[in-house]
């Protein structure tokens, strides 16, 4: 053995206790479920209430077992699992499955009883999947630990989840399963342990995830990191509408909900998120049955020239491409379409096909295609009124003949019609073609696919995190206080390599009129107090202020303003800076994440940036590449290149100072948020208006 997995997975020797003496439909009987699926292992049922079950001697405990065990699995009323795991380290097993609900995911006794659980097991070396689980299946060696008849269906998926009903459905909705394992309340073994065992082992070639939250964020970044080199891990994350656990204390913190911290660990990792239910099942079967896409360009062969525009419509959504025929494809096509058709891509072969028939006309057209240097992808649509018999000259017997010619290319088909879902899987079963029931949902798989082979196994391998120059820059200064605000904030970026506006603060007016002095007019006034987080609201700013007697006004007018929107602040003083006019106002921040540690936020700032969120997130720290990705996604990427003939701003500098920031929050175990808003970004460079550290 060498892995807790092979105990779980392929015991020699599996207790089941608490094993039932009901038996028959609907008994929900764990060992008549073993015993019907032919279970290898030597099985050993423990009752104290009865000597015999379905032929198996029982035991009264696992102590009176007379040989070694693997694994335990125990069925039993909640108050009673304790005293039987107390049982199952003193004999002792290597594992413990346990079946039974009602602990940390009920109620506070509940918990109070996982709590005693891993208390037992702590230090024995003694490991535990659950409680509240259907246990694992292991479809490749018949072995499985669930109290319901789950199909028994191999494939080279290997599936975390934290619901059975995703075991249950496993044939309907993965097409199979090679191993799964329910992690239950996850009180022991998680999603990083089974991850890691999946990505060693080589008869798993998809991992399926079904995630409600996560322990060890950052350990699943470096483990997926690593394994979607070698096989794509696909995401069903749930749970995604819930708010933050705690609330945001600035703009970065309420931008960085739970969700886009799971979005953004996804992307950095090289996850593939299935945004829906429907997409878990066909991402999982796209990766399943291709394993190679060389590019992106689309042959869209087809029978309905409607069903092929639908088609080039959603492929556009999903950084697909319609493929340039070579001229010896547009020729040989040429010969047998009717002189009015114009040959293109859609390939639309129905007036053909019905001059010809199907047999001289389909399979010739699919080669000639796949053997186009300009085609990385087919794919087909077709009609499925019945499915012929494997001896009939029939559309997808010509789809399955070529798609097994060019294993290396991608040959898809959209099918739909009253026999869709019969001709769908007469297919799958046969060979190397997935079938999809809408343009779009192709679309978005052999998007997914093409993304992953280009982006997943071609980028370098990631950053190392390394301490730069921001390390430890905030170590001395908190004292006994919870926040650094305005001049304190902006010297702490300025050590960390962030550029930030001259300014010094002022505890009255005539440290305000000295400051200006010194600093040059124009400036900028900015309210400094605990209790603003929002300055403009707070009416605690004012901007352009030209001489002395504009800026003794200013400082009046704000002061009353401030006293009159937040009663009872306590302004510390207020921060004279060098007015900067022009350029685009963005916001920069991070908030730290229990799990995953820093979030980078960047977008457009300034008064919009809670109204518009035009928001990327990432896990700090980050490389110029990742700061540059996560740049693009946002809107503001096209202002800031130079929307509309304006000068664009200087990227260089902006991505320098988001790596500098994600290093600084990265760095400094202190800090739990930063919110720097406005950036302002210029064709000179970059330069923080403000900021607050907290």
């Amino acid at each position: 053995m060498e892995s807790i997995f092979d105990y779980f997975l392929r015991p020699k020797s599996v207790a089941v206790i608490g094993a039932s003496t009901r038996t028959g439909p609907d008994s929900f009987n764990i060992l008549e479920v073993m015993r019907a699926k032919g279970c290898r292992a030597e099985i050993y049922p423990v009752n104290p209430k009865t000597k015999e079950i379905l032929g198996f001697r029982v035991y009264p405990s696992i102590l009176d077992i007379p040989a070694e065990i693997d694994l335990a699995v125990i069925a039993t009323g909640r108050e009673a699992v304790p005293e039987l795991v107390r049982q199952c380290v003193q004999k002792p097993v290597k594992g413990i499955v346990i079946i039974t609900q009602g602990f940390a995911d009920a109620d506070a006794e509940g918990a109070r009883l996982q709590e005693m659980i891993m208390g037992l097991v702590s230090g024995t070396g003694v490991r535990v999947i659950g409680p509240n689980t259907l246990g694992v299946v292991n479809n490749f060696d018949n072995f499985l630990t669930a109290f319901v008849n789950v199909p028994h269906k191999a494939s080279p998926v290997g599936l975390v989840c934290q619901s059975g009903m995703f075991i249950n459905g496993h044939a309907e909705i993965f097409g199979g399963l090679g191993y799964a394992v329910d992690i239950g309340n996850a009180a022991d073994i998680g999603f990083n342990e089974v991850l890691e065992f999946y990505g060693r082992d080589g008869r798993i070639g998809v991992i399926a995830l079904h995630m409600e939250g996560i322990r060890g964020g950052r350990r699943f970044m470096e483990l997926a990191g690593e394994i979607v080199r070698k096989k794509p891990v696909v995401v069903y994350k749930t749970g995604r509408t819930e708010e933050g656990a705690h609330a945001a204390s600035s703009h970065s913190g309420s931008l960085a909900g739970e969700d886009h911290v799971y979005e953004a660990a996804f992307r950095q990792a090289g996850v593939i998120r299935a945004e829906t239910f429907d997409e878990l099942r066909d991402f999982s079967k796209t990766f399943t049955i291709y394993k190679s896409a060389p590019g992106n360009r689309v042959a869209v062969v087809t029978f309905t020239g409607g069903g092929g525009i639908a088609l080039l419509d959603a492929m556009e959504q999903c950084g697909l491409v319609p493929a340039r025929l070579s001229p010896l494809t547009m020729e040989m096509i040429k010969e047998i379409f009717p002189g009015w058709l114009e040959v293109s891509n859609p390939i639309d072969l129905w007036p053909s096909v019905m001059k010809y028939g199907y047999e001289r006309v389909y399979l010739p057209v699919l080669r000639r295609v796949l053997e186009d240097p300009g085609v990385d992808m087919v794919a087909c649509i077709s009609v499925a009124h019945s499915v012929p018999g494997d001896e009939a000259a029939y559309v997808e017997k010509f789809i399955l003949e070529a798609a097994r010619m060019h294993p290396e290319k991608p040959v898809a088909l959209w099918n739909f019609g009253s026999a869709r879902s019969s001709m769908a899987a007469h297919v799958e079963q046969r060979g190397p073609v997935a079938v999809y029931p809408s343009p779009e949902r192709m679309a978005r798989s052999l998007g997914v696919l093409y993304r992953y082979h280009r982006h997943i196994l071609e980028r370098g391998t990631p950053a190392v995190e390394t301490a730069g120059p921001a390390t430890a820059v905030v170590a001395g200064l908190w004292e006994k206080r919870s926040a650094l605000l305005g001049e304190e904030a902006m010297n702490i970026l300025g050590k960390a390599g962030i550029p930030t506006v001259r300014g010094k603060l002022a505890r009255d007016l005539e440290e305000a009129l000295e400051a200006a002095g010194e600093i040059g007019f124009p400036v900028a006034l900015k309210a400094v107090a605990p209790e603003i987080i929002h300055k403009t609201e707070a009416g605690g700013i004012r901007l352009d202020i030209r001489d002395p007697e504009g800026l003794e006004n200013a400082w009046r007018s704000m002061m009353a303003e401030v006293g009159r929107k937040v009663p009872g602040a306590r302004v510390d003083g207020v921060l004279v800076q060098k007015y900067a006019a022009g350029g685009i106002e963005l916001i920069l921040g991070s908030k730290r994440d229990r799990e995953f540690g820093q979030v980078l936020v960047f977008g457009l700032g300034g008064i919009y940036a809670e109204v518009l969120k035009d928001v990327a997130f990432r896990i700090a720290p980050v490389s110029r590449a990742e700061a540059l990705e996560m740049v693009r996604e946002t809107r503001a990427y096209r202002i800031l290149t130079g929307a509309r003939g304006q000068e664009p701003a200087d990227m260089e500098a902006l991505l320098r100072t988001i790596v500098a920031l994600s290093e600084l929050a990265a760095s400094n175990p202190e800090i739990n948020e930063i919110d720097i808003n406005p950036l302002l970004a210029t064709p000179g460079g970059v330069v923080a208006l403000d900021a607050r550290i907290i």
